[in-house]
């Protein structure tokens, strides 16, 4: 074992000294180097990304209750050193004088919010000052609306229970508003030191306790855990993505898009990898035959490149890693400045994964290459060709295959995404093969018609199909990966941006009587930039699915729980909303006469509700049951009116409905809110603006973290097309010093070289291209429900470029051995 070790190192320094392993080693340092960064990056990023999302719910996790919160949660939290605040919320009456409104009283303790930030005035409707207080005893703050409703002063005294609290402060934004929008009401927020005084708690009060949870995302994971173990029948937990649908789905995109990034460092990882070790396979043949004919046992030839390649793969992973540490640094240095705040630290254990995968990859594509030399015969030596059938070798390239795809799987973390890029993949080598060959017998067909040089040069292409395929692969591979994640940058996240444009509708407006729309309607006309549209809502409770009662206990996802026992808003519309795509089923005819129910896709599937089922809802006192004639995709984070649940108008003929609507005001308009409040005081306005700051933000900083790992995937790429190259290396620069022997000039051979990566560039350019395009649209449509586009100019641009750089990478490449006589060239081969 101790002579296996000492030739396998000494093997291992003379290949590095020679410059056989470099390009393997450099392709596994890349393979490392970009995944270990990308997991770093995105882990960081994301975890930041999800705290900033906290800002909206004011801690990172909450539980609500119908009594305080147990001593033990809070002393177990202290224990964890999770931050942790309590607040208390009930409805009530107010009074100034002989008015009165109902409200929504917070009482709040020392540390709230635990994320975000309250912001407040002495005016109504602006965007405020950042405070870190909270009420001081005695002291009252309100929000806009109930300001204008009791016409109050700043200083003014508020009867609250059976005491009165002074009016010191105008909220204009509080976290923990991205629940329920439209059960807001007037708020009031005060500190709990004065709860006792004002009597408002008794038995049988409907009062909701809230304990709020905050810490570093190991710790909360941690925490969050045992408190499930923890929760009675009547507490419900959430996290951050149980806000609203608009922030859930801007977090969830988010997601996607690093997912995608990262994805595409693995793949062109892979295949610098796949390509370097088909490489090392075939210059180690004559070799392994030779310590065959001395007698080497095929055990001790295994055992030798084996260990070879185990060295080689520690030493490149090691520097990988190490590599990939310090580009994940630079680059979180680099944006931290746009993300505003401090990011988690980097959890080293996110790089083992991308240590583990360097080492399977480098095995698992080495595998034929270890088959082959451990079975190879000095007789190879002469014939310069080894005796693995097709059959064995495909079969030998499985477990490569497998390690792809498992790696794909677990870096898009989404089992949909990493078929559809698995799937891409095959076809577009499967594709690249059978075009090339295609592409071959057309061109032969008409040879006779190119001048000697491209002659020359097709025969080349055709008497070496295999070198042929393999070049159109891993080009088109390398093309098709780059133009993907070009797509992705350039229409897709353009598309997420356009998608919630400057003009976003920002104020909702509900509990609008029907009698009011008119005349309103105008107001709205009159102080904003486009038309309102009105939609009416009737609120009910979802009973029965078939003959089956729904209850909680039937469920257990802690989400879906909420939301079969909540209280639903139900619309009614002839035509499909915008920002609505229908999924299953049909959308019903205009003016209808039967009742038919379209549920929104993902509520649905939690719900186990399928085209066809019938199903009831309980409403003012009335049992209303109807068919599910479709299921719909919904826009959630367009902001603009949308709803789980859509009915035919026969279906909610009996049913009274108020209705809503949005639209967008520029903020220095402000005081048209209180014109309209004042017109119209049964109507509630909720300002969404700061939520959709919250989500365009998201979306900013994803696009800055994507860009940044587009550069460095960008070096992968480049990798995989000289990889590409040298692959056929050494067949190709024999043949140029054959045909240089044989009298071929300089001119000649630049002539067979172009037409080579010409024809090579444009097919895999355009399957490419083609293939990119189709992954995007699949990846735009059926994951981030977004509508695409098919630019007719980027395609032929990438098609043209595509090409140029693969025909100038390949002259490049093999330029100087132009200048170099054939003896030189055949002993460099």
């Amino acid at each position: 074992m101790k002579r296996i070790i000492n030739i396998a190192t000494k093997l291992l320094w003379r290949e590095f000294k020679n410059g056989e392993l470099n390009f393997l080693a450099a392709a596994l340092f890349i393979a490392v180097a970009s995944m270990s960064s990308v997991a770093l990056i995105t882990d960081r990023v994301s975890t930041a990304l999800l705290q900033q999302a906290g800002d909206l719910i004011a801690a990172d996790t909450l539980v609500s209750t119908v009594e305080p919160a147990p001593e033990e949660w809070l002393h177990e939290a202290a224990s964890r050193k999770v931050a942790h605040t309590q607040t208390v919320q009930f409805p009530s009456m107010v009074f100034r004088g002989d008015d009165s409104q109902l409200i929504s009283i917070k009482a709040v303790t020392s540390g709230y919010p635990l994320r975000g930030e309250l912001n407040t005035d002495t005016q109504p409707y602006t965007e405020g000052t950042v405070t870190h207080d909270i009420p001081a005893a005695g002291e009252a703050w309100v929000d806009s609306r109930l300001f204008n409703a009791l016409d109050l002063s700043i200083g003014d005294r508020l009867g609250v229970g059976e005491t009165s609290l002074t009016v010191m402060r105008i909220l204009s934004f509080e976290p923990a508003l991205g629940g329920n929008m439209f059960g807001a009401a007037p708020r009031l927020m005060m500190n709990t030191a004065d709860l006792d005084v004002t009597g408002l708690i008794v038995a049988g009060s409907r009062v909701n306790y809230t304990a709020l949870f905050a810490a570093e995302t190991q710790t909360m994971a941690g925490f969050r855990d045992w408190l499930k173990t923890q929760l009675r029948p009547t507490d419900t937990l959430q996290g951050i993505k149980d806000a609203r649908p608009e922030l859930r789905m801007a977090l969830d995109r988010a997601d996607r898009f690093l997912g995608l990034a990262a994805l595409v460092a693995v793949i062109l990882a892979a295949i610098a990898i796949a390509l370097a070790s088909a490489r090392y396979a075939r210059r180690h043949q004559n070799s392994s035959a030779i310590m065959r004919t001395f007698g080497a046992r095929q055990n001790a030839i295994l055992a030798i490149f084996s260990l070879q390649l185990g060295l080689l793969g520690v030493i490149a992973s090691s520097a990988g890693l190490l590599a990939g540490f310090v580009v994940h640094e630079w680059i979180i240095g680099y944006f931290s400045q746009f993300i505003n705040r401090e990011l988690p630290a980097a959890n080293v254990l996110m790089m083992m994964p991308a240590l583990s995968a360097g080492m399977l990859l480098i095995f698992c594509f080495s595998l034929p290459a270890l088959y082959r030399l451990k079975n190879a015969s000095p007789v190879q030596v002469i014939q310069s060709r080894a005796h693995t059938s097709t059959r064995q070798s495909i079969l030998l390239y499985l477990p490569a295959l497998l390690v792809i795809a498992l790696l794909i799987a677990w870096q898009a973390r989404d089992i949909k995404l990493a078929i559809i890029y698995f799937s891409g993949l095959l076809a577009t080598i499967l594709i690249l093969a059978v075009a090339t060959l295609v592409l071959l017998w057309l061109a032969s067909q008409f040879k006779s018609r190119f001048s000697v040089s491209w002659r020359l040069g097709l025969t080349y292409l055709s008497r070496r199909k295999l070198n042929t395929m393999i070049e159109s692969a891993g080009f088109g591979i390398g093309m098709m990966v780059i133009v993907v994640l070009v797509l992705i940058r350039t229409d897709l996240i353009d598309d997420w941006l356009v998608s919630l444009p400057e003009d976003t509708p920002n104020q909702f407006l509900i509990n609008i009587q029907p009698d009011q729309i008119e005349e309103l309607s105008a107001v709205l006309k009159t102080n904003s930039s486009d038309t309102p549209s009105f939609y009416p809502m009737v609120r009910g409770r979802l009973t029965h699915i078939n003959d089956r009662t729904v209850s909680a206990e039937d469920f257990t996802d802690e989400r879906t729980r909420r939301l079969a026992t909540r209280l639903f808003n139900l619309s009614w519309s002839d035509q499909l909303p915008n920002g609505n795509k229908v999924f299953a089923g049909q959308w019903w005819k205009i003016s209808t006469q039967t009742p038919q129910l379209s549920f929104e896709k993902d509520l649905a599937e939690r719900l186990g509700i399928k085209v066809g089922d019938t199903v009831t809802y309980f409403m003012s006192g009335l049992s209303v049951t109807a068919p599910v004639t479709s299921l719909r995709e919904v826009n959630w984070d367009s902001f603009q009116p949308n709803f789980f649940v859509i009915a035919t108008d026969m279906t909610l003929k009996d049913i009274p409905a108020t209705y809503i609507s949005s639209f967008y005001l520029d903020k220095n308009n402000k005081d048209v809110l209180t014109k309209l409040l004042r017109q119209f005081p049964n109507i509630t306005v909720i300002d969404l603006q700061s939520m959709i700051n919250q989500v365009r933000d998201i979306m900013e900083k994803v696009i800055q973290v994507i860009e940044a790992v587009f550069l460095f995937t960008l070096v992968a790429g480049i990798l995989v097309m000289m990889a590409t190259l040298q692959s056929t290396h050494d067949e190709r620069i024999r043949d140029n010093a054959i045909m240089k022997t044989l009298g071929a000039s300089k001119r000649q051979l630049r002539k067979i070289l172009l037409t080579e990566f010409v024809l090579v560039g444009a097919i895999s350019s355009l399957i490419a291209t083609t293939a990119a395009n189709l992954i995007s649209y699949t990846i735009a449509t059926s994951l981030m429900n977004m509508p695409y586009q098919l630019h007719l100019k980027s395609f032929m641009l990438s098609i043209f470029i595509g090409t140029a750089i693969i025909t100038m990478t390949g002259l490049a490449a093999f330029w100087r051995y132009h200048k170099m006589s054939p003896v030189h060239i055949l002993r460099q081969a």
